[in-house]
């Protein structure tokens, strides 16, 4: 094999096994970035995973079982989150199970989130240590 083949697959052997959270190093832009969102869903690794727009989706919320689902109309990629409590001030944390599907595998994660913002019938839940959030419309 010749230098340059070994480099090249040097190379794609890095890309393809790196974190993935070496895409974005700086937690501090996804937060800034985050909280300068207005739009529903959920958001990590630099952009929305998840995007809730009123014309090609649906929410579903059971209140008694404090869980909230979003998804697109043909329920191909969704997030579906149960919380221990729903938000209401900036500054509470709260305990939820978040299971998602934005275009591959489920992911089920628990985690805790602060709400970071509140906002025009808004909540900003952000996870400090996955960097991620979810915007939440306030409908319970």
């Amino acid at each position: 094999m010749s230098n340059k083949a070994v480099l090249a697959t040097l190379a794609i052997a890095m890309l393809l096994f790196s974190c993935r959270k070496s895409e974005n190093p700086s937690g501090i832009a996804n937060f800034d970035d985050f909280i300068a969102r207005g739009e529903s869903g959920l958001f990590g690794y630099g952009g929305f995973l998840f995007k809730y727009t009123p014309q090609d989706c649906q929410i579903s919320i059971n209140v008694m079982r404090k869980q909230i689902r979003l998804q697109n109309d043909i329920q191909t990629n969704w997030v579906h989150i149960h919380l221990t409590k729903f938000p209401s001030v900036k500054g509470e944390k709260i305990e939820l199970e978040m299971r998602y599907k934005a275009g591959g595998d489920e992911i089920v994660t628990f985690t805790t989130m602060e709400t970071v913002k509140v906002e025009e019938k808004r909540y900003w839940l952000w996870d400090y240590g996955n960097n991620m959030g979810i915007i939440l419309p306030y409908c319970w």
